[in-house]
């Protein structure tokens, strides 16, 4: 075009659901066109609205999925009804059209008015507390010289299986291993680590749709021989987190992952002198050398250092700065497994001038006692009076932690003390939208109080479940709202049991059974393994009473939204205010490689009324 003068450039967007729907026209020099033009205004007869996951409008500038509307659209896909309603829906209340098309893709309105591709909705996945766009790595991958052609896809179930695979028609390189090498190292230099793929799939030609797309969902599964080294496993534990982190400062390697042997990559005594000392300085526990050489890897040397952590045990209250003079803070640490070590690194850097109180995970010391929230709580309210027997108290928990502080800092002020903050970390108030069902949890009966709490546990559990699948199937149609009702009634009915056995899929929860029996096989692995399972009884359980005070909410968010600090997790149901914090980072990140992001912001809350 730069060679045509006077030629212009029409690019027109639209899905073949909707033929184009919206224009945009360059002009001039192609030198001073943006390198990223928008997709233009909506056509005339046609309708752009940018919707949030609840079908609500998103403000400008704001991503949000584009559903499209007006003379434009389809009728649907031809003898496809299921597939129909699920992208033809009726507009929102207040929208000048009665039908829309989601499209899946991601856009936003810019100040102009003019329309931002972002991509699709589907190619962003999350990936170690990250959200990803797999459409930036692929363009990161198809610069480099050695690759035609490129796709990336997310593998695995579960958090700990997931990584992120690279697909390439490779250019000039017929070893699959220098490819390999060559490609992690060019994509580890232009891409934060948790974007970098962790294998590299050679192919002649990539899968396509019949529209000529790339057709991810046929993109073969990789083999051991595609990764680099041994298959990447991300850590799971604090004490894993840890580990890593030292590791890979003392190693200049990343990432280094759970079956990573320390010695076949790069350690040797020396190292090995210096990693335990730099454990011994973050844990304030020495762990002896022979450790390192029977237990070399991240999650054999985590494992033991854990199992002695658990058969210590761990004392009613740790008190951290005990010589600093302003107000204490009680914090309920919430690490199940990794002891709250991570409060040696937290209290000087969040509260210097104060002394911290570390409250334990309960159930350690008493695995067969019927723990719920409130009897934790009340624990830890006993020792606390011990060392500070009046308020006015600061009280903060992190994760289950946070759960167990609100009711510490409730059972307090009924007493009649003082509660200056009360500060609560990633933890929501999981039974805040079926709270109404507290007097129902008295109805329900069991041989021994533990099996009690069980079924009450499998009880509250799938109400959540039918609670969230309520709340999804009155945003669809009347017509599936219908169709959904008949199928519930349908299972109901004793004709259609059988039938239903076959289709229905139950919510994910364990049964009665299954959970006692969980516990009983944890506590024949070993003192201090069944603890998390008792830990999500208690808080599936727990119903909040009112607290008649404030609440700071600090949230990890690996990407805030803009209306993130509307988000109270369900808190706002049993406090006066919310103040709702966000932190870009992870739950475990929280309490290993952002500490000092987490310390900052709990350092500004509890700062705020100058104490």
């Amino acid at each position: 075009l730069a060679h045509r003068t006077g030629a212009i450039l029409v690019n027109q967007y639209g899905p073949t659901e909707t033929h184009v729907v919206t224009s945009l026209t360059l002009r001039g020099d192609p030198a001073e066109w943006p390198a990223l033009p928008s997709i233009g205004r909506p056509i005339d007869n046609v309708t752009t609205l940018v919707l949030d996951s609840a079908g609500e409008p998103v403000p400008d500038g704001v991503p949000g999925e584009l559903w499209l509307g007006g003379l434009a659209l389809a009728h649907g896909y031809l003898d496809d009804e299921v597939r129909t309603a699920e992208r033809f829906t009726g507009a929102p209340r207040g929208a000048r059209v009665s039908r829309l098309y989601r499209t899946g893709d991601l856009s936003r309105v810019r100040s102009d008015g003019d329309l931002d591709y972002l991509g699709r909705a589907d190619d962003q996945v999350k990936i170690r507390g990250f959200r990803v766009e797999l459409g930036e790595i692929e363009r990161v991958l198809s610069d480099s010289p050695l690759v035609t052609a490129c796709a990336v896809r997310l593998w695995g179930e579960s958090s700990a299986e997931k990584r992120l695979v690279a697909y390439v028609i490779p250019r000039g390189v017929e070893s699959r291993d220098v490819l390999t090498t060559e490609l992690r190292a060019w994509c580890r230099d232009r891409l934060p680590e948790f974007m970098v793929p962790a294998a590299y799939v050679s192919l002649e030609k990539l899968p396509l749709t019949p529209s000529g797309k790339v057709d991810r969902r046929s993109l073969p599964a990789p083999q051991e021989s595609d990764t680099p080294g041994s298959r990447y496993r991300p850590p799971r534990t604090t004490i894993e987190h840890e580990l890593v982190q030292i590791w890979e400062r003392l190693l200049s390697k990343r990432p280094i992952g759970l079956d990573d042997d320390f010695f076949d990559i790069g350690g040797h005594s020396l190292l090995a002198v210096q990693m335990l000392a730099g454990v011994e300085q973050l844990r304030g526990r020495r762990v002896p050398l022979a450790w390192l050489f029977e237990s070399s890897t991240i999650e054999a040397l985590a494992a033991r250092i854990g199992a002695d952590v658990q058969a210590q045990r761990e004392p009613p209250i740790v008190t951290l700065q005990e010589n600093a003079h302003k107000t204490p803070l009680a914090f309920v640490h919430g690490d199940v497994r990794g002891g709250g070590w991570y409060c040696r690194r937290l209290a000087p850097l969040a509260l210097p001038d104060s002394p911290m109180y570390v409250l334990p995970t309960i159930g350690v010391d008493d695995e067969l006692r019927p723990w719920t929230i409130e009897t934790m709580a009340a624990r830890h309210v006993g020792e606390l009076r011990k060392v500070q027997p009046h308020g006015p108290y600061r009280i903060a928990g992190f994760c289950i932690g946070g759960i167990i502080a609100f009711e510490i800092a409730r059972q307090l002020r009924e007493s009649g003390e003082d509660i200056d903050q009360l500060v609560l970390v990633d933890g929501a108030a999981m039974n805040a939208r079926i709270r109404h069902l507290r007097p129902l949890l008295q109805l329900v009966r069991g041989p021994d109080e533990n099996t009690r709490l069980t079924r009450q546990a499998v009880l509250m559990k799938r109400t959540r479940w039918y609670a969230l699948r309520l709340r999804q199937i009155t945003r669809r149609p009347a017509r599936e709202q219908v169709a959904w009702a008949a199928r519930i009634v349908g299972r109901l009915l004793p004709s259609s049991a059988s039938r239903s056995a076959e289709t229905h899929t139950p919510p994910p929860v364990a049964s009665s059974t299954d959970f006692a029996s969980a516990l009983r096989t944890s506590i024949a692995q070993g003192p201090g393994t069944n603890v998390l399972l008792m830990q999500e009884r208690a808080a599936s359980v727990y119903v909040p009473g009112w607290y008649d005070g404030s609440i700071d909410l600090i949230w990890a968010d690996a990407q805030p939204k803009p209306d993130a600090a509307k988000n109270t997790h369900g808190w706002s149901k049993f406090a006066r205010e919310i103040r709702v914090h966000p932190v870009a980072t992870s739950h475990l990140g929280l309490i290993t490689a952002d500490i000092p992001l987490f310390a900052e912001v709990l350092r500004s809350v509890l700062d705020r009324d100058g104490t």
